[in-house]
């Protein structure tokens, strides 16, 4: 049978932090019920196409899911098993911020479903959680973590920041140093901050540009990361991801090997076959539809053979273990080799990507300059397709 992830965003907030520009909404009880009734009545309306699919992974993303009330998430998950044949392995998370999962039975999350917390704790140091606009605190991460194990969750992942305002090596060091040996989760993500346009963050960096990190600073920040983890029992799987052995993100992985996910809620982005489907970013619009019995797709998108192409090489790289180049070569009825000769020839020469049992994949310096490696890949698409 056929494998299908499954994305829930929940949309709400109880305060946007200063570098985020995901779409988020101030939690409002009505508004959040209103959600509720339309979401439940997406899935509905996503029974046949379920039906044809096994699902390997859910994962309710936001936002907060975990600001929502508890009975909502016995029966979102319910809902969505109810349309498709949930595998015996499905990996079902939700993501949650310290503060409010502290606030929940976490016996009753796992008795929801869940069997997986992304707990997106960033830092452990205080002043920094100030900064970036942070609603909980260093020792609320701590609690939160425990409460999640006493609650049954034996699969834990925690989100990490580095590149931000006021963080040092040292302070970088002592986030890994808690969150690997202190706490111990089973998937430990480390993303680099992303200053984006129109947010706090982004003032704050036209504003006082020396209070971040520069970038070889940065980078060393990352290398240390791996490295650390590494000896740690992490291992690296993705750029900005590490896991104990058996314990990588299934969802994670769905989404870099090109396979199918439905998107559910606003503004979520689905994949199948091939085309990809956009629904409406505004929560009044996405209620509006659901009332009225019309989809929430906003836009739609057939990828062309170029497009499959660059996505498989684009999303294969970033993981450590790259891609096989006879594989996609037969999937589209090319040679890779030959096609990709220049660029991957050049790639060796200057130590960015290698070659081993037919697999290509990224070096260190290679991941640290992933982006212009990308760029030599499409130059040669857009010549070709």
């Amino acid at each position: 049978m056929k494998k299908i992830s499954v994305y829930v965003h929940i949309p709400f907030c109880i305060k946007k932090c200063a570098y985020c520009d995901f779409i988020s909404f101030r939690y409002e009880p009505e508004e959040a019920k209103a959600y509720r009734k339309a979401l439940l009545s997406e899935i509905e309306s996503y029974s046949d196409l379920l039906s044809d699919f096994e699902i390997r992974s859910i994962f309710v993303g936001g936002g907060t899911p975990s600001l929502m009330p508890e009975n909502f998430h016995e029966e979102l998950i319910s809902a969505i098993a109810s349309k498709a044949t949930l595998d015996k392995n499905a990996e079902i998370t939700m993501e949650a911020n310290p503060d409010s999962i502290l606030e929940r039975d976490s016996k009753g999350l796992r008795n929801a479903g869940y069997n997986r917390l992304s707990i997106g704790m960033q830092s452990f140091d205080d002043c920094i959680l100030k900064t970036i606009g942070r609603v909980h605190d260093s020792r609320q991460s701590r609690l939160a973590f425990e409460h999640a194990r006493k609650g049954g969750f034996e699969n834990i992942s925690i989100d990490l920041m580095y590149g931000l305002p006021g963080q040092t090596m040292d302070i970088w060091k002592r986030d890994l140093e808690i969150a690997a040996c202190q706490l111990s989760p089973e998937h430990i993500s480390a993303y680099s901050l992303i200053v984006n346009n129109n947010t706090p963050m982004m003032e704050m960096l036209e504003q006082s540009p020396g209070l971040f990190p520069e970038d070889g600073q940065e980078r060393g920040m990352h290398h240390f990361c791996t490295d650390f983890l590494k000896l740690r029992g992490y291992g690296q799987y993705e750029i900005s991801n590490y896991a104990k052995e058996g314990r990588e993100s299934l969802h994670n992985i769905n989404y870099w090997e090109r396979g199918s996910y439905l998107g559910l809620g606003v503004a979520a982005h689905s994949f199948i076959g091939k085309k990809r489907y956009r629904n409406t970013g505004s929560v009044g619009d996405y209620v509006k539809r659901g009332e009225e019995g019309k989809t929430r797709i906003a836009e739609s998108e057939s990828l062309t053979e170029r497009d499959e192409i660059f996505e498989e090489i684009f999303l294969g790289l970033r993981m450590t273990g790259g891609i096989e180049m006879d594989i996609v070569g037969k999937r589209h009825h090319m040679d890779f080799g030959a096609t990709f000769k220049k660029p991957i020839m050049d790639l060796k020469r200057n130590g960015l990507a290698a070659v081993e049992n037919g697999r290509l994949f990224l070096t260190r310096k290679g991941m640290d300059l992933s982006n212009s490696v990308f760029l030599e890949f499409l130059n040669v698409i857009d010549q070709n397709y």
